[in-house]
């Protein structure tokens, strides 16, 4: 089986649910999520269900604001700490 696989854009019921089966079987996932701030993912019944059972290692918030992937935040996945 993989052991990193990488999405683009989740957010609907049955891809959150894929993603969910993966990260249980042990593997890493690089994906990408639209939003502007992590506030309002939380507010995304799917995507509260992975924040809250700290799936993820890292969180990155990108913008555009200086131009294109600029980070705007950096966050430990499993304490929802803000690292930078």
């Amino acid at each position: 089986s993989p052991r990193v696989i990488a999405t683009d854009e989740i957010g609907k019921a049955e891809e959150v649910e894929a993603l969910e089966q993966m990260l249980q079987a042990g593997v890493s996932v690089v994906t990408s999520v639209h939003g502007n701030r992590l506030a309002e993912l939380q507010t995304r019944e799917h995507l509260n269900k992975l924040l809250s059972g700290r799936f993820f290692e890292r969180l990155i918030l990108l913008s555009r604001r200086e131009g294109a992937g600029t980070v705007e935040a950096i966050y430990n996945g499993k304490s929802m700490e803000r690292l930078c």
